[in-house]
């Protein structure tokens, strides 16, 4: 037995070992294809669109939305991301109606919404080094040059009378040119409207004048009424202090 034995299990070892070495190799696969599978598999960000190309033998881009998923075949296939991100961009525009005026805003932009607004900003934007960069720079410069014409055709007087009629007018003319590009305005409020010279200001003397001059005629006639309240409650006051003094001497007759 001492020498059957280390025999036996010589015989045996190789199988043994060789099973053993193909269930590691087997093992191993799978792990690497599971890694590759999950490597390969992306989730969207839910400020970011997913740009799939390579999806279609026809060149169209698949678009996954925020917060999306999909396989993405490695050298068949690429993505790339664009940003959804609300900005905020600071304008400044200088005009002249006999006297130079400067119009400051603040807009809030970002890629639109719907597939054909992605498709555009992609076109336009996916090549930049800096995507959000480049979208800021070119609503910049397409909403101060709406601005600048807008306020170059109206007058100081109607500048400073409705500023929501101004801001209307800057979203409408704006509109197509960022539809374009694939942008969209959320939001755009007129800051500022000053010139160097006080000529805004002293427009505003007469309103404030008027103002102040509806006030005290107000404050007048509400202390009027208040005092003419007052007298005929003090009357009324006195007449029924005069009518119960006649019923009490009447009583004591």
């Amino acid at each position: 037995r001492r020498v059957i034995l280390p025999q036996t299990l010589r015989r045996l070892a190789p199988p043994a070992v060789n099973l053993i070495t193909r269930m590691i190799k087997t093992t191993s696969l799978v792990v690497l294809i599971g890694v590759f599978a999950a490597s390969r598999f992306v989730v969207i960000p839910p400020n970011e669109v997913g740009m799939v190309s390579g999806s279609a033998k026809t060149g169209d881009v698949k678009i996954i939305l925020p917060g999306g998923r999909d396989f993405v075949w490695p050298i068949l296939q690429t993505i790339r991301y664009l940003p959804m991100t609300q900005q905020t961009v600071a304008l400044g525009v200088e005009a002249e109606d006999k006297i130079k005026v400067f119009v400051s805003a603040v807009a809030a932009i970002k890629v639109g919404d719907n597939d054909a607004a992605i498709r555009a900003a992609a076109q336009r934007f996916m090549g930049k080094a800096q995507i959000e960069g480049a979208i800021a720079e070119a609503t910049t410069e397409a909403l101060e040059g709406t601005l600048r014409s807008i306020v170059g055709a109206m007058t100081v007087s109607d500048l400073i009378s409705d500023r929501e009629a101004l801001q209307q007018q800057v979203l409408d003319g704006a509109e197509t040119v960022l539809a374009g590009m694939g942008l969209a305005i959320d939001t755009l409020q007129i800051n500022k409207i000053e010139d160097n010279d006080g000529y805004i200001a002293s427009l505003g003397v007469p309103e404030r004048k008027r103002v102040e001059q509806e006030a005290r005629i107000a404050t007048a006639n509400a202390e009027a009424l208040a005092a003419a309240a007052e007298a005929t409650s003090q009357a009324t006051v006195a007449q029924q202090q005069r009518d119960m003094a006649i019923k009490k001497a009447a009583l004591k007759k």
